[in-house]
């Protein structure tokens, strides 16, 4: 599967079955108004990990995040 079919089946998914969500959305504009690299999993991914989380009965999760910063970044 070629990349572009890729991103075609994923924002399909994306905008037929994930929601809007406004929160989420100030969120990222937000990020990248400060200059924050984009490291957000895509929203259906998120609410894949989510399922998974709920299949599991989780109570708490760790999340071990790293945001890469180049030479060329001055924050």
């Amino acid at each position: 599967m070629n990349q572009s079919t890729w991103s075609a089946v994923d924002n399909y998914f994306c905008d037929t079955l994930i929601p809007t969500d406004t929160a989420l959305t100030q969120a990222l504009l937000d990020s990248d108004a400060v200059g924050l690299p984009q490291h957000h999993v895509a929203p259906n991914q998120g609410k894949f990990l989510h399922l998974l989380v709920k299949m599991q009965g989780a109570r708490k999760i760790l999340e071990i995040e790293t945001v890469a910063k180049s030479s060329t970044d001055k924050y």
